[in-house]
């Protein structure tokens, strides 16, 4: 049982670490659905949103004070790293500016550092996992990361994958 739900939590980590390297990636083509002007106001800071999920997990997990320095040496990182992402528009747009082949070794680099920073955070899970009791690992294997299923993340989605129940149409067409 323990090697499933770390297995489960193993696999949620890196589909995480998965979708933010392939959504950079799509990003940066610059007509994903996240583009255009605003959209990185009205999404709001990913460091604040991490740090908003670590502090809803540190009080799920109703750490003892001897778990607190494991606490910190595992989520110091996370938050970090969340914080940079929101710093990263101005490489991006340098990133557009580049031909195609030199912007994906860029990508390829990048998501070689994205593979280090998972095996990093992997050894610190591992680590900090094990100082959990049976009921907190519980609670962190039902953690969810961005924040539980559709009905839970504040907007509900309908059966037919549109949002708020309408059906998607075809992706706007961008001029230029």
């Amino acid at each position: 049982m323990k090697n499933r739900t770390f297995s489960r939590t193993l696999i949620a980590m890196l589909v995480t670490v998965g979708l933010v390297g392939g959504g950079s990636a799509y990003a940066f083509r610059g007509d994903g659905p996240c583009s255009g002007p605003g959209m990185e106001r009205t999404a709001g800071s990913p460091g604040k949103f991490a740090e908003k999920r670590l502090e809803k997990l540190h009080a799920d997990l109703k750490l003892a004070p001897e778990q607190e320095a494991a606490w910190k040496a595992w989520s110091d990182p996370i938050g970090k790293q969340a914080a940079a992402m929101g710093d990263m528009r101005s490489e991006r747009e340098a990133m557009m500016k580049l031909p195609a082949p030199e912007r994906m070794e860029k990508m390829l680099d990048r998501m070689k550092e994205h593979q280090k920073k998972m095996e990093d955070q992997l050894a610190s899970t591992r680590t900090f996992y094990g100082q959990l009791n049976a009921e907190q690992k519980k609670t962190f294997d039902a953690f969810q990361p961005f924040g539980g299923p559709p009905g839970e993340r504040g907007g509900k989605r309908g059966g037919d994958g549109g949002r708020g129940g309408q059906p998607r149409g075809p992706a706007p067409q961008q001029n230029g």
